[in-house]
């Protein structure tokens, strides 16, 4: 049995913003120089897949952007309990592209697949897809409004969570703001409300942006 969150936590709500009191998402950089010492990270040593899962582990299995490139890449995804995919399984949206993602989840064998939508994944960001669709050239506007419908073949998480093998999972495709595309949202409050709403219990968290300090640097020197 799967057990549903659709609503943030009271914890979430209350506490997590007294922790980052006098930080700001607004300037990540300079947040991060501050946070920076006090964080301790694990390294963990990535699996090719051959490895024999130990008795008694859950084994997830983590991939993203594949944007439509899924032909061929069913048999070189590792076996797994539990298969994460981050966003961007599209390029742009389209709902032939969605069904035949939908389709290559059907192929693999993993027990539970759990999926969050990325910024190119524009049919999914019902908020601003009636002013993204006309540049992007779809038809039949009505069909791309329901694309969600047609992932069938896995759990579909936005602000939303489930519990696998004990496990809490959420997932999140909000990513700061970026020329228009799906799921954005303007750095500052507008951002720290939707991180507000991850659980505070929460054991693995999926977004498709990275975290703070880890894999955000951009060319320019930001993050």
């Amino acid at each position: 049995m799967f057990r549903v969150f659709s609503t943030a936590s009271y914890a979430v709500q209350h506490l997590l913003p007294r922790v980052v009191k006098g930080m700001s998402s607004e300037t990540p950089r300079n947040t991060w120089e501050r946070l920076k010492c006090t964080k301790l990270v694990e390294k963990i040593r990535l699996l090719d897949g051959t490895e024999e899962k130990a008795p008694g582990s859950i084994r997830f299995v983590c991939i993203s952007d594949t944007h439509n490139r899924t032909k061929d890449l069913a048999a070189k995804i590792p076996a797994g309990d539990v298969l994460i995919h981050a966003g961007d399984f599209t390029n742009v949206g389209e709902i032939s592209d969605v069904i035949a993602f939908n389709d290559f989840l059907k192929e693999l064998p993993h027990t539970h697949k759990v999926v969050i939508a990325g910024n190119h994944d524009l049919s999914f960001d019902l908020e601003t897809y009636d002013s993204t669709y006309p540049r992007l050239g779809h038809g039949n506007l009505e069909q791309h409004r329901h694309a969600k419908q047609r992932l069938t073949n896995c759990i579909y998480l936005e602000e939303s969570g489930v519990e696998l093998f004990g496990i809490k999972i959420w997932g999140s495709p909000w990513t700061p703001w970026y020329y228009d595309w799906g799921f954005n949202v303007e750095r500052g409050p507008q951002s720290l409300a939707k991180w507000n709403q991850i659980p505070i219990d929460t054991d693995v968290l999926i977004t498709h942006g990275p975290p703070l300090g880890y894999g955000d640097l951009c060319e320019d020197g930001d993050r």
